[in-house]
């Protein structure tokens, strides 16, 4: 699996290396800011911009040792572009909360139901898709041991098998169509 290399320039970002080969900027390793939308504020695990293709692209924190990150640059840049910074439900977060190695109350899960109604996935919508991506989920986080978050980038992970290898990864044309299906429901909480 490729990791995540991206550069930042005064009006587009620059791809080096991107994880998931379907996305659209592995076509020519550029996102223009007049095709990004907005941005998800420094709650959203991790960071992304949502473009006017209806993806969105990951831009998490990176640093070289000793050294600041590309993603310090991000704020000038979206200022630059006119580019609004927004607060979004993480919709991926909250469905895959039962994978998490935790426990909640059943008053959290409910809570988190409510969360998603207001976001238009209904309780059947969210447990079709908890069933569908279940297996996968809890094989991936019995490597990670994660407690705290699972979002749209790790179901996207390990939906290419990533820890996992080819028990739970996706074929490609498969992954592709899940790929595209998991953005329109984080899209959701926008």
């Amino acid at each position: 699996m490729k990791k995540l290399i991206y550069t930042v320039h005064d009006d587009h970002i620059e791809f080096l290396e991107y994880p998931f080969s379907c996305a659209s900027v592995c076509a020519n390793n550029k996102l223009n800011a007049a095709n990004i939308v907005e941005a998800t504020d420094k709650f959203f695990a991790p960071p992304a911009v949502r473009t006017t293709a209806g993806e969105l692209i990951f831009v998490p924190f990176l640093a070289e040792e000793g050294k600041g990150g590309e993603n310090e640059k991000l704020p000038a840049f979206y200022a630059r572009n006119n580019i609004p910074v927004r607060k979004v439900t993480d919709v991926w977060g909250i469905i895959n909360d039962p994978f998490l190695d935790t426990v909640h109350s059943e008053d959290y899960y409910e809570r988190g139901y409510a969360l998603l109604e207001k976001c238009g996935i209904s309780r059947s919508e969210c447990n079709a898709l908890r069933e569908e991506v279940g297996a996968r989920m809890l094989a991936y986080n019995s490597i990670l041991w994660d407690w705290v978050h699972l979002g749209l980038n790790d179901v996207l992970n390990a939906s290419c098998g990533l820890f996992l290898g080819e028990k739970h990864r996706l074929s490609d044309a498969d992954f592709e169509e899940f790929y595209w299906r998991a953005m329109a429901i984080a899209l959701k909480g926008f």
